[in-house]
């Protein structure tokens, strides 16, 4: 593979990275929260995705799109965007393990996988508006 091809791979690739990370980092706190708490299932999984949400945005604006200086309206647009990630992670439990009584593995990996494939669709064209394939863009904002 050229260099080249390796460059325009680079920004997916740190994408699926820091996404992995902030997931593992949400599925752990959801796992802990469920089996070491009496807090229903949806609210462990909405604290341990606000948490995993604020580590998620300053970890691609940093490693993914390279984005510096001010923040400007970011924030709002990925707190936006979170909304979605926000509904899955607590209706996934409250549906599937509060109501219906599956264990808290299931919404959790639910919410592993619909949350970073609208994700990546969404960083890219609304929160940081860098193309996901393309060579880095210099620092500053996009």
């Amino acid at each position: 593979m050229s260099r080249a091809s390796l460059q325009r791979l680079r920004r997916p690739l740190t994408l699926l990275a820091v996404g992995a990370t902030a997931t593992l980092l949400y599925a752990a706190l959801a796992a802990f929260g469920a089996s070491q708490t009496r807090l229903p299932a949806a609210l462990v999984s909405l604290m341990a995705y606000a948490l995993a949400a604020g580590c998620s945005y300053l970890a691609h604006r940093v490693f993914t799109f390279h984005v510096t200086g001010s923040h400007g309206d970011a924030p709002a647009r990925f707190a936006t965007l979170s909304l979605a990630g926000y509904a899955i992670a607590f209706l996934a439990p409250l549906i599937l393990t509060d109501m219906l009584g599956w264990p808290p593995l299931w919404p959790i990996a639910v919410t592993c996988i619909a949350v970073p494939l609208f994700n990546a669709w969404a960083l890219s064209r609304l929160v940081f508006r860098v193309p996901l394939l393309g060579a880095a863009t210099p620092s500053g904002q996009p």
